[in-house]
């Protein structure tokens, strides 16, 4: 029987130890007439959102450690601007990972360097969220408008491997009254509509 469980033991060390990272090298592509842009209100604030799915990949898993290095080109200049009356307003952009199945725990970090950039967003510009997204921004801005990027960055945590099998370029306006990360963080993340990012939105503001 301690044979047995000094065998057991030895099998769990085994499957903890985490496997190779590697190198996710994506060349993407994206039609800036399909971007969908959305205005909506949230807690008596407005907002504004913009959503680009790209082309160029098949799905691919990634794990905690594995990196990506991405490059988007664009058919054209996609501009990121406040429609809605926005006094003053943060910028946030991502570059997002998103599968059938949400996780519980990940974290990315890296940059995202923007091509063709028209405007004064930080170039580069550090990115990275508490998911498998790659998210920059600033605290106030104006209009600005880009090409293309290249970036990405590394999967610091994640706490199954995770199918990715839908890649976009969003963005999003924020009341500068709402300036924190955790507000905005998941809710640019691969939303698919207002519903979806409301719902990302309150689950984000229950867990700060």
């Amino acid at each position: 029987m301690f044979r047995n469980y000094l065998f057991a033991c030895a099998l769990a060390l085994k499957c903890a130890v985490p496997a190779t990272a590697v190198t996710v090298t994506l060349n993407l592509a994206g039609a800036v007439a399909n971007t969908q842009v959305s205005n909506f209100t949230f807690g008596g604030y407005d907002f504004q959102s913009g959503y680009l799915t790209l082309t160029g990949f098949t799905p691919f898993t990634v794990d905690a450690g594995d990196i990506i290095d991405a490059t988007v080109t664009l058919d054209g200049a996609l501009a990121v601007s406040a429609s809605i009356a926005i006094p003053s307003y943060a910028q946030f952009l991502g570059l997002n990972l998103d599968g059938p199945l949400d996780p519980l725990f990940a974290s990315s970090s890296g940059s995202l360097l923007l091509s063709g950039l028209l405007g004064d967003l930080p170039n580069p510009t550090a990115a990275g969220c508490s998911c498998t997204s790659f998210i920059g921004g600033r605290a106030s801005g104006s209009s600005f408008s880009f090409t293309g990027l290249t970036g990405g960055g590394t999967i610091d945590t994640l706490d199954a491997p995770r199918l990715i099998d839908r890649i976009s370029i969003s963005y999003q306006v924020n009341p500068g009254a709402v300036p924190e990360p955790a507000t905005w963080a998941l809710l640019i993340g691969g939303f698919a509509g207002i519903g979806v990012a409301v719902r990302r939105q309150r689950s984000i503001l229950r867990r700060v």
